[in-house]
């Protein structure tokens, strides 16, 4: 039976690096995979080092070619892979301890196309989690030509073949390769990769170190960079062949006129000359098409290249990096603490008051009585008529968005911490209700928890409607390890795994009453006028007008009207 993963790895001169790499993937708790080694005509002990590894294993190959790049080294691992799905992984970098078995499941459950695998960048002595990959796709399965923004999240500047997870079968039957002989030549894969997928999965936990090292070809400026010119010729004409042009405009842009490569990628003595050959390059149709999609303003960037005026346009991106880092986090942190300063500094009182509230706006920390994380997006609760709220918390973690989490109704009393672990779905709570101090309502699926009206909720309840975890201890082995890499990225919950983790709506219906201490677990329905007794854990749906205690909770008796009561 053929494994479910084949790695492809290929490697030149890697002596110092492969046996952290290999070892990555045979430390692994599973063995349904392959490896297979493309040597790329080292000439260093990279061989030796992997014979280390055949000698042990019966699931590795070595595959030796004279030194050809990267991308010929990839195309020849995909035509010796037998596995269910590829993995290209770096000589140099290496996968995550105990990784495999949720990435099995994960496969499994949900047969895609493409998993879009996150990483962190790996200093040796420091880690860094990335977090390109916008957070409102994280855990779900999209189609990349849905939306542009999709396409551009999953493809072309942000997807290296590491981070691509793809089913064998759809690459080999598409004809999916890699440019062949220069630099750069993942883009042309992963942009035909991801035109030809309609099911690609957004992991969220670390699943790959990219390792930092400064001999890296990829840190090194030098006349490599021209290699990308051809490589744009490529990408642009898979765009053409895919009739994409006016669907995704501002990706096909980024490759008529790659101003953030030339910036990022192109040395100084060498932007003249790499001006000179773009502009040779760029065809009539192409700057039609980019002067139709960013305007009159466009034009200025156009004549500069066309004109290989380096000052000209080193000025433009220079401005535009600065503007965009006045409208990152840290810039947008800066302001804060500017308008800080002024507050302190000025000696007018309004300026001071006015001043005072554009800065609690921004953070968006406290407002009255309600409160949220200081991490996230601030939500107001939507309240009815006359009801009061206090001490009550709101945490939207992940993808928060600018609506009503929760929604109040009349004359109610509400307190307690109220978490969404996904920014997904609401808190609806009805009129003339009560929720007690301590008490924390957990909403992790977009179905949300709806509470009636007439309820009482006593103190330190507990309400959630999800596991939280995996029951497979296989698929939940890093998720302390994830759940730490959000918190120490600033992103709480981002790198959390969801997909084995079963969540159900909770309903609890008008006039019950929860006792304090209890716990609501998932998908459970709480009946009409039922009573749950304090420190019961209800697992399962409570009759109307019945009381139930105990853990788990069981039937006790009918409350008094229960018997003449409709349900």
């Amino acid at each position: 039976m053929p494994p479910l993963i084949s790695f492809v790895i290929p490697a030149y001169n890697a002596e110092n690096y492969i046996h952290n790499c290999l070892n990555s993937i045979f430390s692994q708790p599973t063995e349904n995979f392959e490896v297979i080694i493309i040597d790329d005509g080292s000439t260093d002990a990279t061989v030796r080092k992997v014979g280390s590894f055949t000698n042990r294993h019966n699931n590795i190959r070595l595959v030796s070619q004279k030194n050809s790049g990267q991308g010929v080294a990839r195309n020849v691992g995909i035509s010796h892979a037998n596995g269910k799905y590829i993995w290209f992984v770096d000589s140099d970098d290496k996968i995550e301890e105990n990784v495999l078995p949720r990435l099995e499941s994960l496969i499994i459950k949900n047969s895609p196309d493409v998993v879009l695998l996150n990483f962190l960048f790996d200093y040796g002595d420091t880690r860094s989690v990335a977090k390109i990959t916008p957070s409102h796709l994280l855990g779900r399965c999209i189609d990349p030509n849905d939306d542009e923004s999709y396409f551009a999240a999953v493809s072309c500047w942000n997807t290296p073949p590491w981070r691509l997870l793809s089913r064998r079968e759809h690459i080999v039957s598409n004809n999916i390769e890699f440019s062949k002989g220069v630099f750069y030549e993942d883009h042309v894969f992963a942009i035909k990769l991801m035109l030809c997928s309609t099911k690609v999965f957004i992991d969220s936990p670390v699943s790959y170190h990219y390792y930092q090292r400064a001999d890296s070809t990829t840190k090194n400026n030098d006349k490599k960079s021209f290699d990308f010119l051809q490589v744009r010729k490529e990408c642009l004409s898979l765009f053409d062949a895919y009739k994409v042009y006016d669907k995704f405009q501002n990706v096909v842009c980024s490759y008529i006129l790659p101003l953030d490569f030339y910036y990022a990628h192109v040395a100084q003595e060498y932007q003249h000359d790499f001006l000179e050959k773009l502009s040779l390059d760029l065809l009539d149709k192409d700057k039609e098409f980019y002067l139709k999609v960013k305007g009159k303003a466009s034009v200025f960037h156009l004549n500069a290249v066309e004109q290989c005026n380096t000052r000209k346009l080193n000025s433009v991106v220079s401005k535009w990096r600065k503007l965009l880092q006045i409208l990152s986090h840290d810039g947008y942190r800066l302001l804060i603490r500017k308008i800080s300063n002024q507050v302190h500094q000025s000696k007018d009182a309004f300026v001071r008051k006015t001043l005072s509230q554009l800065k609690r706006v921004l953070r968006s920390s406290e407002t009255g009585n309600i409160a949220t994380s200081s991490h996230q997006l601030y939500s107001l609760p939507k309240l009815g008529s006359n009801s009061f709220v206090e001490g009550l918390y709101i945490d939207v973690r992940v993808n928060p968005e600018n609506r009503h989490y929760v929604t109040i109704g009349d004359d109610s009393s509400v307190a307690g911490y109220f978490v969404f672990e996904r920014g997904l779905g609401e808190i609806t709570i009805g009129h003339r209700t009560s929720i007690g101090s301590g008490t924390k309502i957990i909403c992790a699926q977009e179905d949300g928890i709806q509470i009636g009206s007439n309820v009482l909720i006593s103190w330190d309840c507990t309400i959630i409607d999800t596991n939280a975890h995996s029951l497979d201890s296989q698929i939940r082995l890093n998720d302390a390890y994830d759940w730490k890499t959000g918190l120490e990225s600033g992103a709480m919950g981002h790198n959390k795994d969801w997909h084995d983790v079963h969540s159900k709506k909770i309903i609890i219906e008008d006039s019950a009453w929860i006792g304090f201490g209890a716990t609501i677990l998932k998908g459970v329905r709480i009946g009409k006028g039922a009573v749950i007794g304090a420190q019961s854990v209800v697992c399962c749906d409570v009759p109307p007008h019945t009381i139930y205690g105990g853990n788990p909770a069981k039937f006790i008796k009918n409350t008094p009207c229960g018997d003449n009561s409709d349900s």
